[in-house]
């Protein structure tokens, strides 16, 4: 049975990780400076990718030990390689799932005509609506409605095209098709779907200020409230746009929208008050911390498979 008492013991760490996020995120996330968002946005996907990579690690270690010897004096059991088992083969098929549906989506947005905006290659979507959006794996694709071009000047067409210039750059699509999946394998924990709202609004935050630095605040605020009124959705998983977040009409994306448009003021205020403005690379988990952070992360999620080296 031992095994059987890792697999609740790994699972009780993940939800003592969610609760200690929680705690820290309570009135952190309004009104923030640029360096609390950056902070935030550190936590927020600690609080998400760890949980999932310990139960992952855990599983896999389970499996390789079998169901025959014996751990700190104690035999194992069969149901702790069975229960590990059955998660394995689920996050396997959530997976699979998600690339075919990210598969169909891509394969959907090269059937579409290519144009040139602003010295840039994107997909043109005949839609009255204004939409744009990247969709692809590490190299994605811009794409754009008619509706955008036609309802937006052309300084909020250069915000949003900077905006989603910004998801290219940090590989959006790529991080949070495999964030995703990582997401879905945890969804039963308490909060997890805050959590993830969270970080979707942290990631559209950064692409909002790198837009401002590279245009105008103001463009980029007028863009997005003109956006989030358009239904359109990306073609999850493997997209990102920029009214993604906003889009739902409900008192939630409202919440979203004004938290994002704060964040806007905030960095022009910063800028006005010949404050440092805090680059957008501050949000990139290199820069942010020091590359040991980034190592020993790595090595606390793999923990569990330290666990093998007790099993004889």
């Amino acid at each position: 049975m031992i095994h059987t008492y890792l697999v609740f013991s790994i699972a009780a760490l993940a939800l003592a990780v969610r609760w200690h996020w929680h705690q820290r995120s309570e009135g952190v996330t309004e009104h923030c400076t640029p360096d609390q968002w950056s902070k935030q946005w550190w936590w927020a996907r600690v609080a998400l990718v760890l949980p999932s990579l310990w139960l992952l690690n855990g599983w896999i270690a389970i499996l390789l030990m079998g169901s025959t010897g014996t751990m700190w004096g104690h035999s194992v059991s069969r149901w702790g390689s069975v229960l590990a088992g059955l998660g394995l083969a689920w996050a396997i098929a959530q997976l699979a799932i998600a690339w075919y549906q990210g598969r169909r989506s891509i394969a959907a947005v090269e059937t579409l005509p290519t144009v040139e905006i602003e010295g840039q290659s994107a997909r043109l979507l005949e839609q009255p609506l204004p939409y744009a959006a990247q969709v692809g794996f590490w190299r994605s694709q811009l794409v754009v409605s008619q509706g955008l071009l036609d309802q937006l000047t052309p300084e909020q067409v250069k915000a949003v095209l900077a905006h989603e210039t910004a998801h290219a750059t940090h590989h959006d699509t790529f991080t949070f098709f495999w964030l995703g999946w990582l997401h879905r394998l945890v969804s039963w924990l308490p909060g997890s779907e805050r959590l993830w709202q969270e970080v979707l609004l942290l990631r559209e935050i950064r692409a909002d200020q790198q837009a401002a630095i590279a245009t105008d605040p103001l463009d980029v605020a007028e863009a997005l409230l003109i956006l989030a009124q358009s239904p359109l959705q990306p073609a999850a998983p493997l997209s990102t746009a920029m009214a993604t977040d906003t889009a739902d009409g409900g008192q939630t994306g409202g919440d979203r929208l004004d938290r994002r448009v704060q964040a806007l003021i905030q960095q022009t205020q910063t800028s006005a008050s010949a404050q440092p403005v805090v680059s957008p690379d501050r949000f990139s988990l290199t820069r942010l911390t020091p590359t040991l952070w980034s190592w020993g992360l790595m090595g606390l999620a793999a923990c569990p498979l330290l666990i093998i080296t007790l099993h004889h």
